[in-house]
């Protein structure tokens, strides 16, 4: 067969790359559990999820694999899920229906640019303190999240938020599996967030706080409930009101992947002596596509994973290691009874860890200069005190411009962030309660 791949050029074997990507599986394998969990909340059946995530997933990874020959694994993004199911659903009220669509615009959006090479161009265009302040924004908001569902933090009507009662309920065995699951991954153990998810749940079944699966696996099936709803709802995801949804899902996607990618390379090895990434249109398209046949089956966004590294670390330097992951995904199909029973509860550890991870873009942030350190505090603040990703997003480019402008830094604005500012201003002006 020759070696389509490029694997001895690249310095590597076929069972190094055949591990690397059991190994990338196993890392972000907990999505399959998490996403429905998330997208549950705005009322999409899990078992539909479930499948989405899988298909949506095992597609883009194939297409990264086999096109882009990069060694990086694809799936519905952590916050983008979380912008789906709280900004866009729960927040604004929109039907899940309607989400999709969204989705779906936003995928042939990023299509467009990435064929058209104008996602790099805007890439270049934002600084990088925003784009790090969304990552660590979006963190916080994660583990915020993961710590609802676990019942360590509740509601209060005085102070808005407080520690829920560890005395009972699911609250003490999801505290036990956050310790667990800090031990496995601070130990590196393989996996260590897919078998935080699994040791929750055992210890939520043994304390009776949740009950064991029903099944364990069952044929495959696509999902059929959510599968071509987004072409039904594309009018209103392209109306008016919903044009900053549409905005914040290119954004946060656009610098989510690049950062994503950028960091597997530049930690590999593979970029150019310029510091750009060969193949990136590729590269890119595999994510575009990824969320478009994400949005016809019933998934939010699917971006590049950071969790690929744990299989380049195993040696993995070609699209080989994706194609295997992509192919194990398609394998964990039939266990959709057991993964979609997998109670909130139980998900919890990895949403706290998730979102520890995506803090550490911040440490780029020069927190001695005010024009910076405003901004980021704005943004990461703003999302989980809003519950809104996209809200967060836009108090923090309006905090960038006026900290830019109020110290005459203009040329350090650039005319997308000018634009940009400008729209997230006039959106909360006009359009407040959206």
């Amino acid at each position: 067969m020759g070696d389509p791949f490029g694997i001895r050029e690249a310095g590597s074997t076929p069972w190094r790359e055949i591990w690397a990507g059991c190994t990338t599986f196993l890392a972000m394998a907990y999505i399959t559990a998490v996403n429905p969990a998330i997208l549950a909340e705005a009322g999409l059946p899990r078992g539909d999820v479930f499948a989405a995530t899988c298909i949506a997933s095992a597609f883009a990874t194939a297409v990264m694999g086999l096109w882009a020959r990069y060694p990086v694994a694809l799936a519905p993004g952590m916050g983008l899920n979380a912008f789906f199911a709280f900004s866009i659903c729960k927040g604004l009220g929109a039907p899940w229906e309607v989400a999709l669509s969204a989705v779906l615009v936003a995928g042939v959006i990023f299509l467009l640019l990435s064929l058209g090479g104008i996602r790099e161009k805007l890439l270049a265009s934002v600084p990088p303190v925003l784009t790090a302040g969304c990552a660590g924004g979006i963190g916080l908001f994660i583990a915020l999240i993961g710590l609802q569902k676990a019942g360590i933090v509740a509601a209060d009507p005085n102070t808005m938020v407080t520690m829920g009662d560890l005395s009972r309920g699911p609250a003490p065995y999801a505290a036990a599996g956050i310790l667990l699951t800090i031990l496995l991954v601070s130990a590196r153990v393989p996996g260590g967030l897919l078998l935080g998810i699994g040791g929750t749940w055992v210890l939520l079944v043994l304390g009776g706080a949740a009950p064991p699966p029903k099944a364990w696996v069952q044929a495959p099936a696509l999902p059929e409930h959510t599968i071509g709803k987004a072409f039904l709802h594309l009018p209103r995801a392209l109306s008016p009101e919903y044009l900053g949804v549409v905005a914040a899902l290119v954004f946060v996607d656009l610098f989510d992947t690049m950062g994503t990618l950028l960091a597997l390379a530049s930690g590999a090895g593979m970029l150019r002596e310029d510091g750009s990434l060969p193949r990136a249109g590729r590269a890119f398209t595999a994510d575009a596509l990824g969320t478009i046949v994400g949005g016809i089956l019933g998934t939010s966004t699917v971006t590049s994973y950071i969790e690929s590294g744990t299989g380049m670390a195993a040696g993995g330097r070609t699209g080989l290691t994706a194609l295997v992951t992509a192919v194990l995904f398609l394998l964990a199909l039939p266990f959709a009874p057991l993964v979609t029973a997998v109670p909130e509860a139980a998900a919890a550890p990895a949403l706290v860890l998730v979102g520890a991870f995506l803090l550490h873009p911040l440490k780029r942030v020069r927190l001695e200069d005010p024009g910076d350190a405003i901004p980021v505090l704005v943004m990461v603040l703003g999302m989980p005190a809003c519950y809104s990703i996209e809200k967060g997003l836009g108090f923090g480019f309006i905090a960038f411009v006026l900290c830019r402008a109020a110290a005459g830094r203009f040329r350090e604005i650039s005319p997308l962030v000018w634009f940009l500012g400008a729209a997230f201003l006039a959106r909360f002006v006009f359009l407040p309660h959206v």
